[in-house]
């Protein structure tokens, strides 16, 4: 009688053990998509481009990204920005130019001038992307931003910093 007791407690104590677990792993796997967003602070080669709309999104399953204003990058990187009007802007930097085009408010275009393909696509193998109109800028992701200046002839990479809830850019030669 005694070993038949000692067996049943041993067996629902595996048991139980194995459901803990079980619900553990569960709850954690569940927690794999989620997002925590911060706020944050952009910098270019060390130097502060904006703590204005940037936020640092933390995602435990895929890759962190930033999301960040996009006009604010281009003029850290002495692009010239000339609004035409209040939903068009020109952009140029050094012998080429683009038109920025905000008339679509979820489907923002960015042209080369004589050229009507968008560059504002998402990046090959980019598994976010991220357009807000706010205040005549586009908040992209930061992907979709080196995407965009890759396009333009521009090598940026970025490195977010969990930590410092920061994102830094530099201008690969």
């Amino acid at each position: 009688m005694k070993k038949k007791y000692v067996v049943f407690i041993i067996t629902a104590v595996l048991l139980t053990s194995l459901i803990a677990v079980s619900v553990i792993l569960f709850i954690n796997d569940q927690r794999k998509d989620e997002t925590i967003s911060y706020q944050g602070s952009a910098y270019l080669d060390g130097k502060l481009i904006t703590k204005n709309n940037v936020t640092i999104h933390c995602r435990q399953k895929n890759n962190s990204y930033a999301t960040l204003p996009f006009l604010e990058v281009l003029t850290k990187l002495k692009f010239s920005v000339e609004w035409q009007d209040d939903n068009t802007a020109k952009i140029g930097y050094e012998d080429k130019y683009y038109i920025l085009s905000l008339n679509e408010k979820t489907n923002p275009t960015l042209t080369k001038i004589d050229d009507d393909k968008n560059l504002l696509v998402p990046a090959p193998g980019a598994d976010c992307r991220y357009l807000e109109i706010i205040e005549k800028d586009v908040i992209m992701d930061d992907i979709s931003i080196q995407s965009a200046l890759m396009f333009m002839g521009i090598d940026l990479r970025s490195d977010l910093d969990m930590d410092t809830r920061s994102i830094n850019f530099k201008i690969h030669s």
